[in-house]
């Protein structure tokens, strides 16, 4: 619809019905994706308290930040863990919304066509994306935005041809001002990938760059110490880890795997029993018990322990 007005198309029901397909896929794959993040557990929200209201703030704040990053990409992270609580940027950011969609009313108005078509394009590939109904842990995603700053990589690329096509004092220096730019967002991009060299490096870039205490980031970053065997700093990030969610069952269960390739049992136990409390449908939880109980020597509770883990897997 937003290329329509652009090719100057005027709004008709027609142009509606002709895209009912595009429109009944979109809503199909829509209602799948939230299916299965509902299957996976991950609109299970049990790390935040946050009203509908306090998600449309979160959603406006999202919607700003992207604006933001556009021009100026700070703080680039992997995961943007939820604040503890919403502070005043959170509650200034519908201001934020509001002053984009003045600007593109006032360029509705003025026939700039290509403002009009670069911002709804943007807004109708990230509206669906802003958190309003909560997925994971992390309330900003940068990955989301890839398609939706197409339509305003259209506006800088009709600006950019309009003005070299057409002003001989801005043509002379304006490839070197792009130039330089992408050079610099190419530095950028360049120094981002250096956090992808192992799990350490990741989410200690997370962990260090986060005001809030991320669960799945400690957990992860737990994860890469214990398989590298180093225990203990394992042992520390999963207690970081359980302090920021305590209800996470399967770092319990991590928790558990490294007190067991300590050699402390009991300790192991200990922690797979909060684990399988917290969830008794994982089998991993109850096989990890079994070998706890059998490395002891207590052979019964080891086999129902096994015998639960079969009967679920």
């Amino acid at each position: 619809l937003a290329l329509d007005y652009y090719r100057n198309r005027p709004l008709k029901l027609q142009l509606i019905l002709e895209k009912w397909p595009h429109f009944l896929l979109s809503l199909t794959f829509g209602l799948l994706g939230v299916y299965s993040l509902s299957q996976f557990g991950s609109l299970d929200d049990d790390i935040t308290t946050f009203t509908f209201f306090d998600r449309l703030l979160i959603g406006a704040y999202s919607f700003v930040e992207y604006l933001i990053k556009l021009v100026l990409p700070y703080e680039m992270l992997p995961l943007y863990p939820y604040p503890k609580q919403l502070d005043w940027p959170f509650y200034v950011a519908p201001l934020g919304v509001l002053l984009a969609f003045a600007g593109t009313w006032w360029a509705f108005k003025k026939e700039y066509k290509h403002w009009v078509f670069g911002f709804a394009f943007f807004f109708f590939n990230v509206v669906f994306m802003l958190q309003i109904l909560g997925a994971g842990q992390g309330f900003i995603a940068d990955r989301f935005t890839y398609i939706p700053y197409l339509g305003f990589f259209f506006v800088a690329g009709f600006y950019y041809q309009k003005w070299m096509d057409e002003s001989s004092k801005v043509k002379s220096y304006l490839p070197f001002i792009a130039g330089t730019y992408l050079l610099v967002f190419a530095y950028l991009s360049w120094q981002q990938c250096k956090i992808w060299k192992n799990g350490q490096s990741l989410w200690t870039h997370v962990i260090e760059n986060s005001s809030k205490a991320s669960s799945l980031a400690y957990g992860n970053r737990g994860f890469y110490y214990r398989e590298a065997g180093q225990a203990q700093l394992a042992i520390q990030d999963y207690e970081k880890s359980i302090q920021a969610n305590p209800n996470k069952a399967n770092i319990y269960n991590s928790l558990g795997k490294t007190y067991f390739d300590m050699g402390q049992t009991q300790k192991a136990l200990t922690n797979y029993a909060k684990a399988i409390e917290r969830d008794n449908r994982e089998a991993e939880f109850h096989v990890n018990q079994g070998a706890a109980y059998g490395s002891l020597g207590q052979f019964q509770p080891a086999i129902q322990a096994f015998d639960r883990a079969e009967q679920l897997d």
